[in-house]
């Protein structure tokens, strides 16, 4: 009863809301029904991106692909492990309130973000999770996995954008 004094109900399934606005029953339905409409092209990234969105605990809790376009005023930051990191300003913006009425959320527009360039691996040696991969991963692989394993442990947020050369 507590949790529902403070956060309130969802109002399409009525479930308590776990956040603010933040109904993770059905933005997990929402995320899965999108799936089929995006793509970075790059199996692995994708699996990423997905695993963030089913495992959102709220609004600030996962990844989105972002496409190029949204991002304006792009600056050279610094040379990083994996390549050169930027920032810049994402136009859309990540959500931030959900609209009682329509249910749709309004974004916070022009946020900065973060932009990490993985220009050093050769993507076409990073296999699909669909393909038979051998049992020994070559270099480029090797450091994909590493810089995916980064992410997940800082526990990045959408404030990260990956650019693939």
């Amino acid at each position: 009863m507590e949790l529902r004094l403070k956060y309130g109900s969802c109002l399409s399934c009525y479930r308590v809301l776990n956040v603010g606005d933040w109904c993770k029953v059905c933005e997990t339905r929402k995320f899965e029904q999108n799936f089929k409409n995006w793509t970075s092209g790059y199996p692995k990234i994708d699996q990423l991106i997905r695993e963030s969105q089913l495992n959102a605990i709220d609004g600030l809790d996962y990844f989105e692909w972002i496409d190029y376009e949204e991002i304006m005023n792009v600056e050279y930051i610094t040379e990083g492990a994996f390549g050169k990191i930027f920032k810049g300003k994402w136009t859309r913006g990540p959500k931030h309130q959900l609209h009682s009425v329509s249910r749709d959320w309004t974004n916070v527009p022009d946020t900065t973000v973060a932009l990490k360039e993985i220009k050093s691996i050769d993507w076409k040696n990073i296999p699909s999770k669909s393909e038979n991969a051998s049992l020994e991963m070559g270099e480029d692989e090797k450091e994909f996995n590493q810089f995916l394993n980064e992410v997940k442990v800082r526990n990045l947020s959408f404030l990260f954008y990956i650019t693939i050369l």
